[in-house]
């Protein structure tokens, strides 16, 4: 296995959108490995073939890629296993297995169909055969890590016994369970639990060698049952546009975004993810978590970029693979590490309290600073700056929370930037402004670019500037601010 390089340099960042409170948030991941994705596993880890000369099966993990095709010529990713197990082609004509530097064959003239979490690989042989994850007569190939398999037979084929349209079950021992005309497989689980629809009757979960008839969705008498996780719920696309959750023997509904919704998968946490569509043209991502139904872009760190991507897979994990209008991307959650200021200059104020460590907490220990008599009107009377060091590991962007107000009414405004190490000046691109009252009040500024910049290699420090002046009219002549605290703020990944 050869390590092609991490992504980090090709990460960008845009202006955060307003975020909805107390809702998952996520990262844009773009990188040119995610565009040439095929598969995600339901840890997160991605497998496809990108074309360095030659086509070339890699594995993505840990936002790292690692080249598979060594020593192999044209070798393809089509699966991937949650340890990394990736299922694919070499040659175009041997499918098998990469781990690493080795190659499993498992057969000529064949086509990977499906890999299970644990590595289960069902393919198709025969040659002139193909298979399809999800087929266009709406059948799907699925294999559990009990190596239970769904699916169609097309010709004769190692995995299928039979022949189009029957459907079949197939397990391990070679057992066969023959399917009605009409009836469609769409889902497996873990467990064997196997979902589909038969025309004409409605969706069902086949487990235990008997059928469950899932309740009306929506008015119909034919909802599509989409995906099935292991404890045996199932997502649902019901007749009126909408979609459901059925657990535990009742139907949950996840909301109403726009004029209609197609979900897509659901991970074991009952977490969904879609599409939905808005009259007059356009549509977005949707995810259903905590039984709360929010809208992609609304929680998501980008702006415009990526806000139409079709959303395809979700992991345990809550990561979402998507596909954007010419390529794939990747939804990576996210959270904030707030990191204390370490080191305090006062450029110009009156220091009446506090120091570096008072910036630390929201605790009542404040930093006062009043303002200093400047020689004109442009310079402001107020300016410090503060120190700290960025967490080790992978930042997406760079950040600042503070509390604070200041003593007189009026217009009092305080501005604040980022040191940029490779001009090594305060970057004007980072300057971001807020008004200031006599009660105190939350402010948060944002890089958005990319924070390598802004982060000093040899050390990971940060650093930042406030400076704080009048605008206009303010109820007294020497006033002073207040910062109850103030904080680096780093997105990283969960």
């Amino acid at each position: 296995m050869i390590l092609l390089r991490t992504c980090c340099t090709l990460l960008t960042v845009a202006v955060l959108p307003p975020i909805v409170l107390g809702a998952p948030r996520y990262h844009l991941v773009r990188d040119s490995f995610i565009a040439l994705a095929k598969d995600m596993s339901t840890s997160g880890k991605l497998t496809g073939t990108y074309f360095p000369g030659r086509s070339q099966a890699f594995l993505y993990d840990g936002f790292t890629a690692f080249d598979l095709g060594s020593p192999w010529d044209n070798t393809y990713g089509a699966r991937v296993a949650d340890d990394g197990l990736v299922a694919g082609q070499v040659g175009g004509t041997q499918c098998g297995t990469f781990s690493g530097s080795s190659f499993h064959y498992l057969g000529s003239y064949s086509y990977i169909c499906d890999m299970s979490r644990g590595g289960s690989t069902l393919w198709e042989g025969g040659e002139g055969l193909s298979c399809t994850y999800h087929g266009s007569d709406g059948s799907s190939f699925e294999v559990s890590d009990n190596i239970y398999c769904t699916g169609i037979a097309s010709n004769d084929s190692q995995c299928f016994i039979g022949r189009r349209p029957l459907l079949y079950f197939v397990n391990k021992a070679g057992v066969v369970t023959d399917l009605p005309n009409g009836y469609a497989v769409t889902g497996l689980n873990q467990a064997d639990e196997v979902i589909g629809v038969a025309q004409g009757i409605g969706a069902f979960i086949y487990r235990s060698g008997a059928y469950e008839w899932i309740p009306d969705a929506g008015g119909t008498r034919q909802p599509s049952a989409v995906d099935i996780n292991d404890s045996g719920h199932v997502l649902l696309a019901g007749s009126d546009m909408a979609c459901y959750l059925y657990r535990d023997g009742g139907l949950v509904p996840l909301g109403q975004l726009g004029s209609s919704m197609i979900p897509t998968d659901l991970n074991e946490s009952d977490a969904a993810v879609g599409t939905f569509f808005v009259d007059g043209g356009g549509s977005y991502g949707f995810l259903f978590a905590g039984d709360q139904l929010y809208e992609l872009p609304d929680i998501c760190d980008y702006s415009g970029a990526g806000s139409s991507a079709t959303p395809l897979k979700i992991a345990d994990n809550g990561a979402i693979f998507a596909q954007d209008i010419t390529s794939k991307v990747l939804f990576w959650p996210t959270h904030d590490d707030f990191r204390a200021p370490d080191d305090l200059t006062v450029k110009l104020g009156r220091v009446n309290n506090g120091d570096a460590q008072s910036l630390a907490d929201l605790d009542g220990d404040y930093l006062e600073v009043c303002k200093f008599v400047v020689p004109n009107s442009t310079t402001p009377p107020v300016i410090f700056e503060v120190g700290g060091t960025a967490p080790n590991g992978l930042v997406w962007n760079v950040g600042s929370h503070a509390y604070s107000l200041a003593n007189v009414m009026g217009q009092v405004e305080q501005k604040v930037d980022f040191y940029n190490w490779s001009s090594d000046s305060y970057d004007p691109s980072t300057e971001r402004r807020f008004p200031m009252h006599t009660q105190y009040e939350f402010s948060d500024a944002d890089v958005d670019q990319d924070p390598s910049s802004f982060i000093r290699g040899s050390d990971r420090r940060v650093q930042a500037r406030v400076r704080v002046s009048t605008s206009g009219p303010v109820s007294g002549v020497n006033w002073c601010v207040r910062f109850d605290e103030f904080s680096f703020r780093f997105s990283v990944p969960d």
